[in-house]
């Protein structure tokens, strides 16, 4: 990263959902940009494109029907629209994380908190399993987790909606990345 690029800059991002009614603009040129240490906040009414808009950005719209058909999304000075999405894993919870707004149906169910912490830490850090357990453990305390400890062994049924979203930021913020999407981060908090 060159120390002039901005963490996020967006230009003019168009993203189009295909359906058998047509097509449906779902995001229509967003442009913003993003500065180091700086917080932007998309403000709207429930279902003007908030949501499509930080998923367009991480590139997690399934593809048919959603597609990015225009602009730039650009990540440390690196457009990462045109990426295969073999990049975009590396570059998913690494350099840019997301607190999504629904934490029940954004972990994995069969598999405890633990597990989930530390795949994410373990795909894009050299830390091994035990250091990544004790950073896991560190990342629940940080997120106000009540007996982190013994929140590792819980499966998401386990928890209530707070500590599921708690596990959700724990995850975003595992990697200390640079840009940080948060869609209704404070949804079922406790």
């Amino acid at each position: 990263m060159s120390g002039s690029a901005l963490p996020l800059e967006i230009v003019d991002l168009r993203t189009t959902l295909f359906t058998r009614r047509g097509e449906m603009k779902a995001v229509d040129g967003l442009s913003l940009t993003v500065a180091a240490g700086e917080t932007v906040a998309l403000v709207g009414e429930s279902g003007c494109g908030k949501s499509l808009s930080a998923l367009s950005i991480m590139r997690l719209l399934p593809d048919p029907p959603a597609r990015i058909v225009g602009g730039q999304v650009k990540l440390n000075g690196r457009d990462i629209v045109p990426l295969p999405e073999e990049a975009m894993l590396g570059i998913r919870g690494k350099e840019i994380g997301m607190i999504f707004q629904d934490p029940l149906s954004s972990l994995n169910p069969v598999a405890t908190v633990e597990k989930q912490i530390v795949e994410v830490l373990m795909t894009h850090t050299e830390l091994g399993r035990g250091q990544a357990r004790v950073r896991a453990h560190e990342l629940l305390e940080l997120v106000g987790m009540p007996d982190a400890a013994r929140r590792l062994d819980a499966y998401p049924h386990q928890l209530s909606g707070g500590m599921c979203q708690r596990v959700i930021i724990a995850m975003a913020i595992a990697c200390s990345p640079s840009v940080l999407i948060a869609d209704e981060p404070t949804t079922a908090l406790d």
